[in-house]
This record gives structure tokens, sequence and C-alpha cells, in this order.
């Protein structure tokens, strides 16, 4: 059975695919265009996450990941 993530310092995420996440999304927002004001408020909302990817990997980033199905992201 697959061990329970409560922690958040115990993220079993490597530097490798923190950094391809990184790349990826650093990649894709060269040409991002918000479509709406919706979008707007949700990037202003989630402004850490995106600060954190935008930084490359590090425990800040990991932390997101570890909360990712305790929180709305």
């Amino acid at each position: 059975m697959p061990k329970v993530l409560t922690s958040e310092i115990d993220v079993p995420l490597s530097d490798k695919l923190l950094k391809r996440l990184c790349q990826s999304f650093v990649f894709s927002a060269k040409n991002y265009k918000t479509s709406g004001d919706i979008w707007l408020q949700l990037e202003g909302k989630r402004s850490d996450y995106i600060a954190a990817l935008e930084e490359g990997p590090s425990d800040r980033l990991r932390v997101f990941y570890n909360r990712l199905l305790k929180d709305d992201l």
C-alpha cells in the first residue's frame, strides 16, 4: 500500500522531476496570454506557487506538491 504523505518536508519528489516541472512552466509561460479576468484572479491567488516554479527546484516548491491533494491547487 502506498505511503500517505503527512509531513510538509517528507516529499519524495526528486530535484530532477522538480527541475523538469519548472522548465516546463517557464517554457509555457513565454507564450501564455490570459483569456480573461477569472484567470488573472486565480493566478493572483497562486502567486507564491508561480514564483516557486519560476525560481526552480527548492524545498519551498516541494511544500506545494506535498499539499497538492489537501489544498485547492
